[in-house]
């Protein structure tokens, strides 16, 4: 079955927004996360804030400054929905929707850059791993 480049588009969209609520997104970040200590209450309790640690450049973020990545990209992204079929919707879908071991958090800096670089064939499937 051969779907319309509108509906195509659609499927897509909604997809990429389910996946930002998908539970395996906030294992990731929570596997992420790590408390720094800024101080003492007046009460004399410790004072933490929570920051989300890059596994590219391992410094400590706010979460606004950090992305879930696919460590092995999307591959279909890039396939015309023209040419999307039923059965490369599902296999793009299976790649959205992965293993929690194809995820990593990495700051705005770091995503951007491994963007960069897949873009232009230089970072196809190479983990930035976690030290």
């Amino acid at each position: 079955m051969q779907l319309d480049t509108k509906t195509i588009k659609l499927i897509q969209n909604q997809l990429r927004q389910a996946s930002i609520i998908w539970h395996v997104r906030s294992e990731v970040l929570k596997s992420a996360k790590t408390r720094s200590h800024i101080g003492k209450y007046k009460n004399g309790k410790d004072k933490y804030k929570v920051k989300y640690k890059c596994a590219h450049c391992e410094r400590p973020y706010n979460i606004e400054q950090v992305e879930v990545d696919h460590i092995v990209e999307v591959a279909n992204d890039t396939l015309p929905p023209s040419k999307m079929d039923e059965k490369n919707l599902f296999k793009w879908i299976s790649q959205l929707f992965c293993d929690i071991d194809n995820l990593q958090v990495l700051c705005i800096g770091c995503h951007q850059a491994k963007t960069n670089n897949f873009n232009k064939g230089k970072f196809r499937g190479k983990r930035i791993s976690l030290i």
